[in-house]
C-alpha cells in the first residue's frame, strides 16, 4: 500500500555543522511555523536555511518541507515538533531528526540512502532507512509505515530492534512487543496528512540564490518548551542549546521550580556550588535562593 512518492535525492548531514551549499531549507510553507534558534523564536519562511539544533514547530494546520541539496525531502504535518542535527539515545556519533512529537515523512532514494541520518524519537530509533517511511508520533505512541523501501526500528523500552519491508506498519505503545503488520490499519491512513499523499516536485533550485532572513517574532518562555526540557535523551544537548536562557528571570524560575525533572541544568543555575551535576533535583543538594 502506498500513500504517493515525493521526489527527492540524497545526503549525508554532516555531524558537526551544515554547510552553505548544503543546509536544509524550508521550500514550502502553507501555515504557520517556528523556528526555537537559541533563545529566539523566529518565524518560519519559505526560503529560511535552517541550522543544527535548530528546532521547527508548526501549528496546526500547517504543512511544512524542507529539503537539503542534494539530499532527503522532510515533511512535517501538523502540529510537530522536529530537531534537527540532535543525536540518537544510543551514545552513537551519527546524527539524527529527533520527532518529539507530530507527523514526519522522510523520503530519500539511491545509494546515498544508506548515509541519511537516522530519525529519533522518545519511544523509537529508524535506522538503515532507504525510501520512505511516513513517521507519527503522539503521546507515548510511535507510529512508522514504511511507504516504500526499508527501515530499522529500535524500540528502547525493550532494547528489541525490528526491520520493516515496503508497505509494512508497526506501532509501539505500552508495554506491547512491536509486531510488524503486512500494512498500516485504516485509522492511520485516514489521519495521515493530506499532503503527505501528493507527488510533489522538489522545489530548492527555487531559492539557490534567495537568502532569506528569518524574522525574529520575540523569545519562548518554559512552558512553551517543557516537552523538550523533559526529554530525557536531549537534556543535555538543550542545556548548550538554550543556556541563555538560565538568564530569563522568568525561565530561571520555571527551571529551579522544576528541576528534579531535568537536573542537567544545575550546574548552570548555580555554576559556584558544585562541580558536577545531581542525580536529582532534591533539597539535600545546596541551592542558591530562587529569587537571586
Amino acid at each position: 500500500m502506498r500513500l504517493g512518492s515525493l521526489v527527492a535525492t540524497l545526503l549525508a548531514i554532516p555531524a558537526l555543522a551544515f554547510g552553505a551549499e548544503s543546509a536544509p531549507t524550508i521550500t514550502i510553507l502553507e501555515g504557520n511555523a517556528a523556528i526555537l534558534r537559541g533563545g529566539s523564536r523566529l518565524a518560519a519562511a519559505e526560503g529560511v536555511r535552517l541550522q543544527i539544533d535548530d528546532v521547527v514547530e508548526t501549528a496546526a494546520g500547517t504543512f511544512l518541507q524542507i529539503e537539503y541539496a542534494p539530499g532527503p525531502i522532510l515533511d512535517l504535518g501538523s502540529g510537530t515538533r522536529l530537531m534537527l542535527g540532535s543525536y540518537a539515545s544510543t551514545g552513537s556519533a551519527r546524527p539524527a531528526l529527533y520527532l518529539l512529537s507530530g507527523w514526519l515523512k522522510l523520503t530519500g532514494r539511491g545509494e546515498a540512502a544508506r548515509q541519511v541520518v537516522s530519525v529519533a524519537s522518545p519511544r523509537m530509533d529508524i535506522t538503515d532507512w532507504k525510501g520512505a517511511d511516513v513517521i507519527r508520533v503522539a503521546g507515548d505512541t510511535s507510529m512508522l509505515f514504511v511507504e516504500s523501501g526499508q527501515a530499522r526500528v529500535l524500540d528502547r523500552r525493550f532494547g528489541t530492534s525490528t526491520e520493516l519491508q515496503d508497505g509494512e506498519y508497526v506501532e509501539l505503545k505500552g508495554q506491547k512487543a512491536p509486531v510488524p503488520a503486512p500494512r498500516p490499519p485504516a485509522a492511520f491512513v485516514a489521519a495521515v496528512p493530506a499532503p503527505f499523499r501528493d507527488s510533489l516536485p522538489a522545489r530548492l533550485p527555487l531559492f539557490a540564490e534567495r537568502r532569506v532572513v528569518p524574522r525574529y517574532s520575540g523569545t519562548f518562555n518554559y512552558s512553551d518548551v517543557e516537552a523538550w526540557l523533559n526529554d530525557r535523551d536531549l537534556g543535555h544537548r538543550l542545556v548548550r542549546v538554550w543556556e541563555v536562557k538560565a538568564n530569563d528571570p522568568a525561565f530561571r524560575a520555571s527551571l529551579i521550580a522544576n528541576l528534579a525533572a531535568h537536573p542537567e541544568w544545575f550546574p548552570v543555575l548555580y555554576p559556584d556550588c558544585c562541580e558536577s551535576t545531581p542525580a536529582d533535583g532534591n533539597d539535600h543538594r545546596p541551592v542558591k535562593p530562587s529569587s537571586e
